[in-house]
């Protein structure tokens, strides 16, 4: 029996390779994905594959094509998307419904999604500075 599959994106940032390290440790067979061959999350001894590409945020389209590889370097065993930004996590709420159906990620709904965006962090923190001062006074 062939060990399961993790697909974590943005293996550049450190929470990547965490989650890289992890996920190897614990049996899995990881395939990272980031934008160039110095993508730290390329060098851990715990990826298995590597995908250059572009992340979402700068070419959703292109990252949508290296994604789509590394779904099908998986031969239709089944996977789990760990998205690591917030870019990825909206493409894949996009778009998620057009993977293969052997993929599975974690994500809220849209919606639910949408409410932790820039604008809502930035009201949530002007909130809570406004109650600080409040209290303070």
């Amino acid at each position: 029996m062939s060990r399961p599959i993790a697909i974590v994106t943005d293996a550049l940032w450190r929470k990547s390779v965490s989650a890289i390290r992890s996920l190897g440790a614990s049996g899995y067979s990881v395939f990272a994905l980031g934008d160039g061959r110095l993508t730290t999350g390329f060098h851990s001894r715990y990826t298995s594959r590597a995908f250059i590409g572009p992340v979402a945020a700068d070419d959703p389209d292109g990252f949508g094509e290296t994604l789509g590889r590394a779904i099908e370097a998986t031969g239709g065993q089944p996977a789990a998307v760990l998205p690591m930004e917030d870019a990825t996590c909206e493409w894949l709420l996009a778009h998620g419904s057009e993977l293969a159906e052997n993929i599975r990620w974690l994500l809220p709904p849209a919606d639910s999604f949408a409410l932790t965006g820039p604008a809502a962090r930035d009201s949530v923190s002007a909130h809570l500075c406004a109650c600080l001062c409040r209290r303070a006074r």
